[in-house]
């Protein structure tokens, strides 16, 4: 998790931030070249005073650019202890929800984009626990290395076990997976084998 706060650098100026986009960019595709499967979620404030409608397409511009895995967005608030509070130029409330909820779509399309990119990779999933849906079938839900929500239909008494499996279906939320093997995985050195 590595926070932006803005992909503005007029804003982050303003936000007293010692790093601007092209440092921030140069430092994200160093760590991707790095690890390559690595998963990178960052934080986004909208709403930063100063922040017009350019500055906002700025930041949602870079944001698609970095295909960070998810954004936790909040809104901007004044806080009695902070220099920004000093800061004229406020952003509207219902502009800030309005922006706060363009961000969250592409955080959700971003999230899509990157489950999609590991359908039909062997992976290792820890398992964290079974579901049984209103028809009565059993799954197990689990999540990867990198932070992908996985189900995996059928799978019981595995709570708390890392399981080899192979993505096989990619949904905005999560993927479907199926067990390669039913032993556990005792050491997970890497998610792929």
């Amino acid at each position: 998790h590595i926070p932006l706060q803005s992909g503005d650098d007029e804003i982050l100026k303003f936000m007293n931030r010692s790093y601007n986009t092209s440092l921030f960019f140069q430092k994200i595709n160093k760590f991707r070249k790095d690890i390559p499967d690595i998963a990178i979620t960052s934080d986004i404030m909208v709403g930063f005073p100063y922040e017009d409608e350019q500055s906002f397409n700025n930041t949602y511009k870079f944001l698609k650019k970095l295909e960070f895995t998810k954004i936790h967005i909040f809104p901007y608030s004044d806080r009695e202890d902070c220099l920004a509070n000093l800061l004229v130029n406020k952003v509207a409330p219902k502009i800030k929800k309005e922006r706060s909820k363009r961000l969250l779509n592409l955080s959700k399309s971003l999230y899509y984009n990157f489950v999609k990119k590991y359908v039909g990779i062997k992976t290792v999933v820890l398992i964290e626990r079974e579901v049984k849906d209103k028809r009565g079938k059993i799954y197990s839900q689990g999540i990867t290395n990198n932070y992908i929500k996985v189900i995996i239909p059928g799978l019981t008494g595995k709570i708390g076990k890392l399981v080899k499996v192979q993505l096989n279906e990619a949904y905005p939320d999560y993927s479907i997976a199926e067990v390669l093997r039913q032993d556990v995985v005792s050491t997970p050195t890497t998610h792929l084998y």
